[in-house]
């Protein structure tokens, strides 16, 4: 059993470090122009996400730019690494994260060396420096407050907070027992950042920093810090669809689509091409091959469509109106945005529920993420759970789908009359299919001029009051909902050539065998894109069907 277990750690180095090996085809080039870039990758351990960046790296250097990287040298008290179900609280706060620290750093300095990148190290705090962060926070820090925690112009409780959550898994952290601790712990790896980032800035005069999420610890500091010294910055994602990634410019992609310009997209000329690649997309997205399956979405497997089924089993009343309510993972990227007149997404579950209870000529079925049970780190809050906890039963107008039924979320909603979401990408997706979406939350379609979007409790509860509604996704509504759906799909989501998949392995892909001559020929004009709008810090959309 040792023995295999050590094959396969080897096999899977040999197979990780390839990508190194590949990528470093041109690592001796001097003839650097004057862009200056750096890769603030900071956690090494995180294979794909390493794996990306220094593909993307290598591209960028052989544009001509100078490329370095930024890595965490096992300086942080707590990340984005570690959760509740790999390190206990007590563990968490006696050592941080230092049961990953060593091969986290070992393995992505390694990585990067092997590329030929210049590398730019967070060191760890001095002890005068640690000693003079507790004092900060002894004196300043007031739990009940501690979103508006600041340090130095950043706001840390932020990042604290949604950091924390991440750990924990969870919407709301009060009820663990050293949960102070654990804020402490993240709250001295924000003011780390700070400070030995900003030391790193004074060094070196960047052009653009590139980082993934744009949230959380320590990437969420870093794109504020970048924010407060007027660095620019481009904040990456993986696309929804399979070897596509998204780029948002100077903030994380969170609010950035939520709140871009809609001029981008809504001029567009939807082709006939157009139109039928992004209805076929849509209409076959739960049982094609066409998405990522990955940590970063989730995408089922397989699923049960016999829907009239359920709802017979559910005893649904076809004579009365059904509303459709999706959720999201609930702890996930828990950062204020001003929408969210919600605390959270909790909240606004009990409330609707609350409206149904009390408005019985009307239907709910609430569908649970199944993400929530079939992703890499379950959630330790179920949303389930909460609700039984809460209501120990509910009446026969409201329905629940719980995450490991194994039903098509899509063929649920599109039974609906209307539905109502938080922060579900749901809204983008059905909305081009003529369903009427209310937004309670930060979704991705707010802003758009499509769904009816709402912006209080007061508001939310006479829209509520008019279900089910109709009439409003007229078809010049429609059209601009499709226009928007392959803005969101084809235009920002970028396809790449240099990535080829490996589904069944981890990580899910690796660099194509022939990536040098593919950069080298301009044979990926995603790819020529995403490189030239960092140099030259261009918009990041384009569609292929103009190319």
């Amino acid at each position: 059993m040792i023995i295999k277990k050590i094959i396969t750690k080897i096999i899977f180095y040999y197979k990780f470090y390839r990508n190194a090996k590949i990528i470093s085809f041109n690592k001796n080039t001097n003839n650097y122009k004057k862009k200056k870039i750096l890769v603030a990758t900071s956690s090494g351990g995180l294979y794909s996400q390493l794996i990306f960046e220094s593909a993307l790296a290598s591209g960028l250097r052989n544009s001509g730019a100078e490329v370095h990287f930024l890595l965490c040298k096992r300086a942080l008290s707590a990340c984005i690494i570690p959760d509740n179900f790999t390190i206990n609280e007590i563990d968490y706060i006696n050592d941080g994260p230092k049961k990953f620290c060593k091969s986290c750093f070992n393995v992505g300095n390694n990585f990067l060396a092997k590329a030929g990148f210049k590398v730019q190290y967070l060191e760890s705090a001095s002890k005068n420096e640690y000693q003079q962060y507790l004092e900060i926070i002894e004196k300043n820090l007031k739990f009940e407050t501690i979103k508006e925690f600041t340090y130095k112009g950043i706001k840390v409780g932020e990042h604290t907070v949604s950091g924390t959550l991440r750990y924990y898994k969870k919407t709301n952290y009060n009820d663990e027992k050293h949960y102070k601790e654990i804020i402490k712990k993240y709250l001295i790896s924000c003011m780390v950042t700070v400070d030995h980032f900003n030391k790193i800035l004074k060094k070196e005069r960047y052009d653009t920093i590139i980082l993934n999420h744009g949230i959380y610890v320590p990437h969420g500091i870093i794109a504020d810090i970048a924010k407060k010294e007027n660095v620019h910055f481009a904040v990456w994602c993986p696309g929804v669809r399979k070897k596509t990634f998204c780029f948002s410019p100077n903030d994380t992609y969170h609010r950035e689509q939520i709140y871009e310009e809609n001029s981008n997209w809504e001029n567009i000329l939807l082709t006939r091409k157009k139109e039928d690649l992004i209805i076929k997309y849509l209409k076959t997205k739960s049982v094609s091959n066409n998405d990522w399956k990955n940590e970063w979405v989730y995408s089922p497997s397989s699923s049960n469509d016999n829907i009239q089924q359920l709802f017979n089993d559910l005893k649904i009343d076809k004579s009365k109106p059904l509303i459709g309510m999706p959720t999201n993972v609930i702890w996930d990227a828990q950062i204020d945005y001003p929408e969210n007149f919600f605390k959270h997404i909790l909240e606004w579950i009990f409330f609707t529920i609350d409206f149904f209870i009390q408005n019985q000529n009307l239907q709910l079925i609430l569908r649970i993420h199944p993400a929530e049970v079939e992703m890499t780190k379950p959630s330790k809050q179920k949303v389930y759970d909460e609700i039984m906890k809460k209501y120990n039963s509910l009446p026969n107008n409201i329905f629940i789908v719980k995450p490991e039924e194994n039903y098509n979320t899509y063929k649920i909603l599109n039974m609906c009359d209307n539905i109502l979401i938080y922060g579900s990408r749901l809204g983008v997706e059905m909305s081009a299919l003529g369903k009427t979406i209310v937004v309670a939350g930060e979704g991705f379609i707010r802003n758009k001029k499509i769904a009816i979007d709402v912006n209080s409790k007061k508001e939310y509860k006479e829209i509520l009051n008019k279900l089910p509604i109709e009439g409003h996704m007229t078809e010049q509504k429609i059209l601009r909902a499709k226009k928007y759906a392959y803005h969101f799909f084809f235009r920002r989501m970028i396809s790449l050539k240099i990535l080829d998949e490996r589904p069944l392995e981890w990580p899910n892909f690796q660099v194509n065998k022939n990536f040098s001559e593919i950069i080298n020929k301009k044979n990926d004009k995603g790819f020529e894109k995403i490189c030239d709008s960092i140099i030259n810090k261009k918009s990041f959309i384009f569609d292929e069907l103009e190319e």
